[in-house]
């Protein structure tokens, strides 16, 4: 969201973005997916679609571009600033992310090296520290 508005990129499949599938999965994807440890590797999670890239290089070609005024309202400028303040994984526990990936009744087991859920039928699952990362910023 805030490098929709910051610089000019939409989701991709959305608005000006829809000539880049969003089942591709870059990082301006709408929907949001855990990555498990037994599907093929990805590196589109890490990387901006080409629709992403034209959209910030037409945004920052602009003369305005760093002194317009921004689309957001005070209120939703605050809670921009309250989540800048905090760092990636503080805004859930491990428990909530747990319970996201896993469902109710996940708890997190505290492993060193993986992050491992017990899932609330009592089968245990391991997904890997890249999925702990990546679930670190929903809110």
């Amino acid at each position: 969201m805030i490098l929709k508005c910051s610089l000019g990129a939409d989701h991709d499949g959305e608005k000006s973005a829809t000539a880049c599938n969003p089942d591709d999965w870059f990082i301006m994807n709408p929907k949001r997916k855990a990555f498990h440890p037994h599907e093929t590797y990805s590196k589109n999670p890490w990387l901006f679609s080409h629709c992403s890239v034209e959209a910030f290089k037409k945004t920052l070609a602009k003369k305005d571009c760093v002194t317009r005024k921004s689309n957001y309202t005070k209120a939703e400028l605050d809670d921009l600033n309250k989540l800048d303040l905090k760092l990636p994984g503080e805004e859930n526990t491990l428990n909530m992310q747990c319970q996201i990936i896993m469902g109710r009744g996940s708890v997190y087991c505290g492993v060193c090296t993986k992050f491992k859920c017990h899932c609330a039928q009592d089968v245990c699952s391991i997904i890997s520290t890249i999925t702990f990362s990546m679930f670190s910023q929903i809110q």
